[in-house]
């Protein structure tokens, strides 16, 4: 009779982690869709400390031109997921007095189209250089993006400034940065880990829901759960979003007691992740059944009085000769008592 222990354990190595990307933009222009009041030296927007682009003199409700950054550089991971988009807009307005100054549009460009949702500040510009957040890590200011939205250099903000109050006024805008939060998936979604103790072997399986740029998979062995040693390496499918299995086997024969199974993946970089430790216990046996690599050795502390070793077909094969790889069915005849093994040979 076998003795089987099935233990199986669902998992992830990880779904995704979350990055974020902070750049500013390379071209500064203008767009006369609204307003009337223009820009100067829109380059300064570039770089933080560079000099500043400022209006002309403000006078009470009148609106300025947009001021459009675009072209930032990103090189958002095409299978990544964009979860939200913060943009940051150092700003001020001179001089003191002379009313107040604040948003009249901030908008997102996909595309280079200025999007409809306005993500304005209510509150007046101060008149010393700060930054202002517009957005947060998940806003989507009313859109669906890919990556490669992201990353076309027509992707970036427009915005608009109006005077308030009496007195005139100039709007001044030093820097613009956008910062882009995305998840990426990891190499691997592994959704099963299972162990299965034969006779004289243990068959190990897993299943992955998708892959990506996955190069190959080694199965580790402990005896006591804290060293490992390598057994098994097994390829892996590179790029995958289906369901794909995998097996690999343990041929180290072993009496009885506890082993330790974990899986280690390898992406194409060289990242490694591994799985959770899982654990086997066998009962304690007398009757040991393996394979040298030349002949089946028996070791048992009673007497055994028949071995037959068949295929699966039926054929009966010589104890003593070399065989080949397949599974073979093992009797004996111990003290009266008949007992079958599964023997597999890789």
């Amino acid at each position: 009779m076998k003795i089987v222990l099935f233990i199986s354990f669902f998992m992830c190595f990880l779904l995704g982690n979350s990055q974020t990307t902070t750049l500013s933009p390379s071209t500064i222009t203008t767009n006369t869709s609204v307003g009337t009041i223009t820009w100067n030296n829109v380059s300064n927007v570039s770089a933080n400390g560079g000099g500043v682009s400022e209006t002309g003199n403000m006078a009470k409700n009148e609106i300025s031109y947009y001021i459009v950054a675009t072209n930032f550089g990103f090189s958002i991971p095409l299978g990544a997921t964009i979860t939200g988009i913060e943009v940051n807009i150092r700003k001020s307005a001179q001089p003191v007095g002379d009313g107040g100054m604040k948003d009249q549009n901030i908008n997102i460009v996909k595309g280079g189209v200025i999007g409809s949702t306005n993500r304005k500040d209510n509150g007046a510009w101060g008149t010393v250089l700060a930054y202002t957040t517009y957005g947060t890590s998940a806003d989507m200011w009313g859109e669906t993006w890919t990556p490669a939205e992201v990353n076309a250099n027509d992707f970036g903000i427009a915005l608009a400034v109006k005077k308030t109050g009496n007195g005139t006024k100039i709007a001044e805008i030093d820097h613009i940065t956008i910062t882009v939060h995305y998840l990426v998936a990891l190499p691997v979604e592994l959704i099963r880990f299972d162990a299965e103790l034969e006779d004289s072997y243990t068959l190990l399986n897993w299943a992955t829901a998708s892959e990506v740029n996955s190069s190959y998979f080694v199965v580790e062995r402990s005896f006591d759960g804290i060293i490992f040693e390598s057994i098994d390496f097994i390829e892996g499918a590179g790029q995958s979003s289906i369901v794909i299995e995998y097996f690999a086997y343990d041929f180290r024969a072993y009496l009885g007691g506890v082993v330790y199974y974990r899986l280690k993946q390898v992406d194409i970089d060289g990242t490694t992740e591994y799985s959770n430790i899982i654990s086997l216990t066998k009962a304690l046996s007398s009757v040991r059944v393996y394979y040298d690599g030349s002949k089946i050795q028996i070791e048992s502390d009673d007497t055994i009085t028949d071995i037959c070793v068949y295929r699966l077909d039926g054929t009966e094969v010589n104890i003593n000769s070399q065989l080949l790889t397949g599974l073979y069915i093992v009797t004996l005849n111990r003290v009266g008592t008949l007992k079958t093994f599964k023997l597999l040979i890789k």
